[in-house]
């Protein structure tokens, strides 16, 4: 037997051999299958989650509750002029201002010069005024000398009730020249003085020296009745079903530690599209002396209990920025999301105004893990 035979002979032994072992091996070792632990997954399943037992573990469930009684709502707010309170001063005639005599936020006393005006209009009023007068001073000495002559049996009653008449006439004409002349203000020929109409503050100036006005313009000035303030809530439109004339409010002025009480007066039906948000204008029960027109302030409006629900502020997540959602229970570790419309979150809850019913369960707690893209509330 030559030597490369014998090797040859030897390897195909020892493969026949180790195949037997193989097969031996294959015998008495069962094959090892994959093992699936879904216990820590979160499988999604048409529109709602199914959750694994490790992370329902870290979830806490509850019953939604109902609303039972009243909250608040906060709103930013300003200090203004009430509608009634604002007075214009508009331009008794044509003309050309001469000097404004005021500037926004003076204050100002009924009475009190504002602005002159020179008008030919004026300059035209006074001469027939003057005209007016003499004309009923000659009127009654007519009317005088008729009555004086019936009486001494050489007058004739006729041309008496005649002069009478133009008596009566000339006077309603004295009287309708210094009705108009009264809007003119004191002054001298073609000068006018236009005069406050009422003790206030200048609350805005649209004209200057040299303008050129007609007595149809706009208002030149504007006056704020003085003591005349309110405060101006800008609600948000979400909250607007829970506030209602009449309602109590709590006003804070700038950081004041006191908050001043009033009720609400109207709510708009207007809301703002930029802001959306609504004017609430609220009544003081007393207005601080010190209070000044166009102040910062926060509002907090009393509501009734609304017969809504009320939720865990961590149970709501906010999606996208704008959008609240919160995870409802289907069955046991089966959760949908829903939209939901808030109000404000108040000592760790908020109300839910709609998308939810009393005893529906809900996610409180860890709703964060089923949603990672979205932000809690709180």
């Amino acid at each position: 037997m030559s030597p490369s035979f014998a090797a040859r002979a030897v390897v195909a032994g020892f493969a026949v051999s180790g195949l037997f072992l193989l097969s031996s091996c294959s015998e008495h070792v069962p094959s090892l299958a994959p093992v699936r632990d879904d216990s820590s997954k979160i499988i999604v399943q048409d529109d709602a989650l199914k959750v694994g037992d490790r992370v329902l573990a870290h979830l806490k469930v509850v019953e939604v509750q109902p609303v039972t009684e009243g909250g608040e709502v906060r709103a930013p707010a300003r200090s203004a002029f009430e509608d009634n309170a604002l007075i214009g001063v508009l331009p008794p005639a044509a003309g050309r201002v001469q000097q404004v005599l005021v500037r926004e936020g003076d204050t100002v006393k009924a009475g009190a010069p504002l602005l002159v005006l020179r008008s030919t209009e004026a300059a035209r009023l006074r001469s027939d005024e003057a005209q007016a007068d003499e004309a009923l001073r000659l009127a009654r000495i007519e009317a005088g000398r008729q009555r004086t002559m019936l009486e001494r049996g050489v007058g004739i009653e006729s041309e008496k009730i005649a002069a009478e008449a133009r008596e009566r006439e000339a006077a309603r004409a004295l009287a309708r020249v210094r009705y108009d002349l009264s809007f003119m203000g004191v002054g001298s020929v073609d000068e006018i003085t236009v005069r406050a109409p009422s003790a206030g503050v200048v609350v805005s100036r649209r004209v200057t020296p040299g303008a050129m006005v007609r007595a149809d313009d706009e208002a030149l000035l504007e006056l704020g009745v003085a003591n005349r303030l309110w405060i101006v809530a800008e609600v948000f439109e979400e909250d607007l079903p829970l506030v209602h004339p009449g309602a109590t409010a709590k006003v804070t002025i700038g950081s004041g530690a006191r908050p001043l009480s009033g009720k609400v007066v109207r709510v708009s039906p207007i809301v703002d599209p930029k802001v959306r948000r609504a004017v609430v204008p609220i009544a003081l029960d007393a207005v601080p002396p010190d209070l000044r027109v166009g102040a910062f302030a926060t509002a907090k409006i009393s509501t009734q209990a609304s017969g809504g629900v009320i939720v865990p502020a961590s149970a709501v997540i906010i999606k996208d920025g704008a959008r609240s959602v919160v995870y409802v229970e289907r069955e046991a570790g089966v959760f949908e999301r829903r939209k939901v419309h808030v109000g404000d979150p108040s000592n760790g809850f908020v109300n839910i105004l709609d998308g939810l019913r009393h005893g529906e369960r809900i996610v409180a707690k860890g709703a964060i893990l089923l949603d990672g893209a979205g932000d809690q509330l709180l």
